[in-house]
């Protein structure tokens, strides 16, 4: 198994668990064992979205590794993943070791938990991570999530780690409105829709700009930028605020179709490049990236106050990325890296959310 911390997919393991709804502060409380362990959490704070209307489900994700201040020699004996409504356990699911170990991803680099920019370049040692992606049915209300991991080592016995994560329901605070208008095609979207899965951007959209008639090329050729209709569209400030960031300088990856990494930049070589991009601080603890703009376009700079709608530059192919298209995600800080993904919506587009291979028009 592998395991990496990137824009598109932290964790690229799976652990599957059934589970449901919530509110609250959304953070983690790591519980201490004797044996000097702990569980870190990623994101920290959890935030779960409707997912399959017709269940009437809710989905959520979760990243959480065993750490521990010196190097062990361990197995992973069981993991367990506990659900509750306020004070009332619904659901309970036990891996025993077959399972756990299956499950379990050994040795996540160090890096890969590091919780924000001032965090140490070396953390506690992580023998095991495990990825949980939770979907449950609304109805049951789940605000809280405990998971307990069960170690066997073979100099101090049998361990037990386990904290208690909350679920959360987010209320968006900002008005937001698509980065560009006119037709459109979604082409990644969130974690729950099988798409973005890293830290700060498991909602996000990837959109493809379209004709009015939704043609995605200019004609039968797909070998140039030029050839997709949304390379050079407007791309616009979804929310008025600050430029935090933004950068315009990076080369398009001049074949569509392909992601070149050597067109990434070499810390983010397979991990989710965000290439020409601007984060705007919006003033409520909320803030949006609009990434892959084109080459030479970026019409901001850090520091400049932008009004909603504003022009921010032309969507284009740079970074980790497969053809022209914007990627736009709300998130709880200003670095993309360390920042926490919230959930969110367009005011201009009538869908409640967008979903992979949904055609939409943006006002």
């Amino acid at each position: 198994m592998t395991f990496s911390l990137d824009r598109r997919g932290l964790l690229q393991t799976a652990l599957m668990a059934g589970l449901p709804v919530a509110g609250g502060a959304c953070q983690t409380a790591a519980a201490q064992t004797d044996g000097g362990l702990r569980l870190v959490s990623l994101p920290t704070r959890v935030f779960k979205v409707a997912d399959l209307a017709r269940e009437g489900t809710e989905a959520w994700f979760v990243n959480v590794a065993v750490a521990s201040e010196a190097e062990i020699a361990a197995n992973v004996e069981r993991l367990e993943v506990a659900l509750f409504a306020g004070q009332n356990e619904v659901s309970r699911r036990t891996y025993p070791a077959l399972a756990a170990r299956t499950l379990a991803i050994p040795n996540p680099p160090a890096a890969a938990f590091r919780l924000n920019e001032q965090a140490p370049s070396a953390p506690p040692f992580f023998p095991f991570a495990f990825r949980i992606v939770s979907r449950e049915r609304a109805a049951l209300n789940v605000n809280r999530m405990r998971i307990t991991i069960g170690l066997g080592d073979a100099a101090r016995g049998d361990l037990t780690v386990s904290a208690d994560i909350d679920i959360g329901v987010y209320e968006q605070r900002t008005a937001l409105i698509f980065p560009f208008r006119g037709a459109g095609i979604v082409t990644q979207a969130g974690a729950a829709n099988g798409g973005h899965r890293n830290r700060s951007g498991q909602f996000a959209v990837d959109a493809m700009a379209l004709s009015p008639n939704y043609a995605v090329q200019t004609g039968e050729a797909f070998a140039v930028n030029n050839d997709l209709v949304g390379f050079g569209r407007d791309l616009i400030a979804p929310a008025a605020g600050m430029v935090v960031s933004a950068r315009g300088d990076r080369p398009d990856q001049p074949v569509p179709g392909e992601s070149n990494e050597d067109y990434h930049l070499p810390e983010f070589r397979g991990a989710g490049d965000p290439g020409n991009h601007v984060i705007i601080d919006h003033g409520t603890g909320e803030f949006t990236m609009v990434a892959h703009l084109m080459a030479g376009s970026l019409r901001v700079a850090a520091g400049q106050r932008v009004a909603q709608g504003a022009p921010l530059g032309r969507l284009g192919n740079s970074g980790d990325s497969f053809a022209p298209h914007v990627h736009v995600q709300l998130m709880d800080g200003p670095r993309w890296e360390f920042a926490n993904a919230l959930p969110c919506r367009f005011s201009n587009v009538n869908a409640q959310s967008l979903n992979r291979g949904e055609f939409f028009m943006a006002r």
